[in-house]
């Protein structure tokens, strides 16, 4: 499973210090707990369900919205369309309405989930006729609690029901080759690409961006505390982790390219080299970065071309 761009760029923003718009760090945190519980889900599956049923993460439609679908979980004769939801506190759903420890939410989860499911059915159909479609909400924070009122008619289970959820479905039959390169083509028909707007960094504010080396060890690390080692190595003076300079100039010249996510120009050995905050010198920014990317000329500009 991969972050989305959207997420890569606001996580390299708030550790540059250019995340200061308090929408915008409230978004990072939703999305990073929204990612967390993928991959938890991902880990539960992987562990525990039949690995004979097809799994697609971070499915798009094409086109309209409430388009986006976090897991399908496809059999011949059953596609679930699972939404993980990572909620700390109390989740409620009450006379239509959701709500998240007191706080009315925007949009309403299972609103949304029927919308996609009438799509999915539409797609399904073209496959077979004998295809049922379902949808699931899966609370999956261990420190989340939910209620249902008595108007609630969509399917939800919580952290403590996933095992039993995946023991249930356990006897699906898997996908004949013919079947899911059909399932396949249907879907991919229908497909889109991640559809919400973002932007990263203006040019005109590179010179405000931290610089230095960043370490890239664990998360509880997460700060500039990575030094020259040796002449082809860093070390993190907090964690101790050693990364080879390749790695250290490839990473952080994806970064960059996060960074100004609008500006793929902005990837030159000159800004890479401010970026680093002068760690590394141009000409091993350049004789690392050419093994690597291809080198676009464009009239006096020189960058290298990073694809994400």
């Amino acid at each position: 499973m991969k972050k989305s761009n959207h997420l890569m760029v606001l996580e390299y923003m708030e550790r540059r210090g250019m995340l200061v718009d308090a929408d915008a760090k409230s978004q990072l945190y939703a999305m990073q707990k929204g990612f967390e519980g993928e991959l938890a889900f991902a880990a539960l599956f992987e562990r525990f369900a039949n690995q004979d049923w097809l799994l697609i993460y971070d499915y798009w439609f094409a086109s309209g919205k409430k388009k986006q679908i976090d897991f399908l979980l496809l059999s011949s004769a059953v596609w679930f369309q699972i939404e993980v939801k990572n909620y700390e506190g109390r989740f409620e759903y009450k006379t239509g309405e959701c709500w998240h420890n007191g706080k009315l939410l925007d949009e309403n989860l299972f609103s949304n989930m029927e919308e996609r499911a009438r799509r999915l059915k539409k797609i399904a159909a073209g496959v077979s006729s004998k295809i049922q479609v379902r949808s699931i909400a899966i609370f999956i924070n261990e420190f989340g609690q939910t209620y249902f009122d008595e108007t609630f008619t969509g399917e939800a289970i919580n952290h403590l029901q996933i095992k039993d959820f995946f023991w249930s479905i356990r006897n699906v039959q898997k996908l004949p080759a013919w079947l899911e390169d059909k399932v396949r083509l249907a879907l991919e028909e229908e497909r889109g690409t991640y559809a919400i707007a973002f932007k990263g960094l203006d040019p005109g504010v590179f010179e405000l961006v931290r610089q230095g080396v960043c370490c890239d060890g664990d998360e509880s690390c997460g700060g500039f505390h990575a030094v020259r080692h040796q002449q082809y190595s860093f070390i993190c003076q907090k964690c101790g982790k050693i990364e080879s300079l390749a790695d250290v100039i490839a990473r952080h010249a994806v970064e960059l390219r996060y960074l100004f996510y609008d500006y793929p120009e902005m990837v030159t050995a000159g800004n890479l080299y401010l970026l680093m905050g002068g760690a590394v010198s141009k000409i091993a920014i350049r004789k690392h970065l050419s093994a690597k990317y291809d080198l676009v000329r464009v009239s006096n500009t020189h960058y290298y071309r990073i694809n994400i």
